[in-house]
Formats: C-alpha cells, sequence, structure tokens
C-alpha cells in the first residue's frame, strides 16, 4: 500500500469553490485560524491550505 500526502485534485477544487469564498466567515466563528503566507507559485491545493490558515513548509 502506498500512501500520498496530496489531496485528490477533484477533492481540492471542490473544496476551494464551496469552501473558500467563505473561508473569512468561517474564520470569524473561530473555525479556522489565520491566513498563512504560501510561496508565490504554490499550486492550488497549497494556496488552499495557506488561505485556510493550514500550510507548513
Amino acid at each position: 500500500m502506498t500512501f500520498s500526502p496530496h489531496t485528490p485534485k477533484t477533492l481540492v477544487e471542490n473544496l476551494g469553490e464551496q469552501i473558500a469564498p467563505d473561508i473569512e466567515m468561517w474564520r470569524g466563528f473561530g473555525v479556522f485560524p489565520p491566513e498563512v503566507p504560501v510561496p508565490e507559485n504554490a499550486n492550488r491545493e497549497v494556496a488552499l491550505l495557506g488561505k485556510a490558515g493550514y500550510w507548513r513548509e
């Protein structure tokens, strides 16, 4: 069995469409920590994790 540390592309796309627009609202409720910076060339998964406050290098 192999393990991939990456989220499936379809899930990242759906989360980006469904959750990303409301992250600030959810952050206000304490669901997400503060946004964290990501590299300029970050892929969509890393950008979403940064916006949600969960990206760590």
